[in-house]
């Protein structure tokens, strides 16, 4: 089991759903890389989705992510994913924008956590995204749980507010950023 837990953690989020993020919170519309995320605060050089990414052994827990990037991309470890969403806060109180990609899971103090402080929650429906193994690099047939997309933004913070996309609309977004890129 844990060698399972450890396998997933690695596993690499498609490109096209970092575009949709770009595009959906950030509003970037084209391929200017001033809008995009600049920061990919989990990762390694296989999962990467930033030309500046902090890895595992840099600790990303320790490292301030704010003064690296304003635009901060975050899929944490799903086996521990509080410490991420903590210090994902912490970095928004700093002025960051921090999306991060989660399971859902609302009976969970992280859960909680999220709905305090996020400006934005965005519940993936009728389907889940399927993530590329991180020893083959193929796409897996989807996660085991369903996803969500959590907007952290101090300068925006209002009330939270959630949306409800399709798997379907999803990628449908990130082909339009594609297109335009």
């Amino acid at each position: 089991m844990g060698n399972q837990t450890e396998n997933t953690d690695l596993w690499a989020t498609p490109f096209w759903v970092t575009a949709f993020a770009e595009l959906y919170f950030l509003n970037c519309k084209n391929s200017n890389k001033n809008k995009g995320f600049g920061l990919d605060a989990a990762a390694n050089e296989f999962n990467r989705k930033c030309k500046k990414f902090i890895s595992k052994e840099q600790d990303a827990l320790s490292v301030d992510w704010a003064s690296k990037s304003k635009r901060i991309w975050c899929n944490p470890p799903y086996s521990d994913p509080l410490p991420f969403i903590e210090k994902a806060i912490t970095e928004s109180e700093k002025g960051a924008k921090v999306v991060m990609l989660l399971n859902v899971d609302n009976s969970t103090r992280w859960f909680a956590k999220c709905v305090q402080h996020a400006n934005k929650i965005v519940f993936v429906t009728l389907g889940r995204i399927p993530f590329l193994h991180s020893q083959t690099g193929e796409e897996t047939k989807g996660a085991k749980r369903p996803q969500m997309f959590v907007f952290f933004d101090k300068t925006k913070r209002e009330k939270l507010s959630t949306d409800y996309l399709s798997l379907n609309e999803i990628r449908q977004i990130s082909h339009y950023r594609h297109l335009r890129d």
